[in-house]
């Protein structure tokens, strides 16, 4: 009865321990691309996005403080995502002529993007924690169900005997 009951505690234990490789894997997939191919297809199309919008930024004025294409692309010093979330609100330059409106519009949406950024980065750790839980809960079952199966075999050795 004792070791049916190690047996079965066995098998849940390894079978908690593929669960939890499962879902380890799925968070990895969730950040590697299928293809190389697919990764340089993506990779050209932020590029090229990137372009697009400080083009775009140019043709407008020169505003290209609140674009991706200044924060992903050549920066200017101290204008950084990392910066942006500080509240560096002075490194944004007013366009030249630009009125009381637009001014007030640039600084609510730099604002709207310093706590998108916040928001972001506390999920990214959110989500880096609950990986680390995973793999520490999936090394510490795999070490259990490691002593049980060596458990197992020296009470079977003894019983052969």
């Amino acid at each position: 009865e004792e070791r049916t009951r190690l047996v079965v505690d066995c098998a849940g234990l390894v079978r908690r321990l593929e669960e939890l490789d499962a879902e380890i894997a799925a968070y990895d997939q969730w950040q590697r691309y299928p293809t190389s191919e697919y990764k340089d297809r993506v990779q050209m199309r932020f590029e090229e996005a990137r372009k697009r919008e400080a083009a775009e930024a140019r043709r407008r004025g020169g505003v290209e403080a609140l674009t991706m294409a200044s924060l992903r692309g050549p920066q200017q010093p101290g204008l950084s995502p990392r910066g942006l979330a500080g509240g560096q609100l002075g490194a944004v330059a007013p366009a030249g002529g630009a009125d009381a409106d637009d001014e007030a519009e640039r600084k609510l949406a730099l604002a709207h993007l310093q706590r998108a950024l916040r928001a972001a980065d506390f999920e990214a750790d959110v989500w880096r924690q609950r990986a680390l839980d995973i793999e520490d809960a999936s090394e510490r079952e795999r070490e259990q169900a490691k002593r049980l199966m060596e458990f197992e075999l020296s009470v079977a050795m003894q019983q052969a005997e």
